[in-house]
């Protein structure tokens, strides 16, 4: 009779051989997979249309939930970053996917949204950033807005909706300039203007600072400028001979 301890070992051997014959066969049937798919139509594609096919679904879907994420209170319906299952699709998508930069150029503070991975991935292409922070204590939010206008410079893009309390910080928070920024965005939400909660109280004699801190010579190229809820001076320096869309709304004139 075999010893139990021998038996044992036997049972150890057997069973790392069966898992190992296991994992052989299933990298076999990964490896089958990926060929039947090079058999496929869509797979003739070379990398650089299905990078511009990614590019536009991303956009799509960046406008759709920004123009979501500006016309609600509310979270976005839908993640932000959905549009990533189109990496989990096969491995030379994921290939295509990870080797764009510009499909990670765009970034919407909203919600759970991995920020330092799309800054990393987006190596250095332009950015197009919505940040919606509607509480001055949704201290996360705030923290990802820090770390984005870290890359000032590398903004094409920037739309933020903020309590106006947060404005101080804004400004302490931009340095240098933005030379490739062409369309900004600054909304404030109107029922914390009206009613000054959080011990908060808007001066009716001044515009918000961020109009200061963002002269013309800081924004070279910029063409639109959208502001909501913002006292503003027809005389600010904002409103440069370098726009060319101007849109206005809820906003106040002194």
């Amino acid at each position: 009779m075999m010893p139990l301890r021998s038996s044992a070992s036997v049972i150890a051997r057997a069973r790392r051989s069966l898992e190992d014959a296991n994992e052989e066969h299933a990298r076999a049937i990964l490896k089958s997979k990926s060929q039947i798919n090079r058999l496929t139509l869509v797979a003739s594609l070379p990398p650089e249309l299905l990078s511009s096919i990614f590019l536009s679904i991303v956009r799509e879907h960046f406008a759709q939930t920004a123009l979501a994420a500006t016309a609600s209170n509310d979270p976005p319906a839908r993640s932000p970053n959905t549009w990533i299952k189109i990496s989990h699709v096969c491995r030379d998508w994921r290939i295509v996917v990870l080797g764009t930069p510009k499909l990670w150029s765009y970034v919407m503070i909203t919600g759970i949204f991995p920020v330092e991975v799309f800054l990393t991935r987006s190596k250095r292409a332009l950015l197009s950033v919505v940040a919606k922070i509607p509480s001055p204590h949704n201290y996360t939010h705030k923290a990802h807005l820090a770390r984005v206008l870290v890359e000032f410079a590398r903004l094409k893009n920037l739309q933020i909706i903020r309590h106006p309390q947060d404005i101080g910080q804004i400004c302490k928070e931009i340095n240098g300039c933005a030379p490739f920024l062409e369309t900004f965005t600054v909304a404030l939400d109107s029922e914390t203007i009206m009613f000054a909660p959080f011990g908060y109280h808007w001066d009716p004699t001044h515009s918000i600072p961020l109009f200061h801190v963002l002269s013309p010579d800081r924004l070279p190229r910029l063409r639109t400028l959208n502001i909501s809820n913002v006292p503003f001076r027809w005389d600010n320096p904002m409103f440069s001979a370098t726009l060319t869309t101007l849109v206005v709304s809820k906003s106040v004139n002194f």
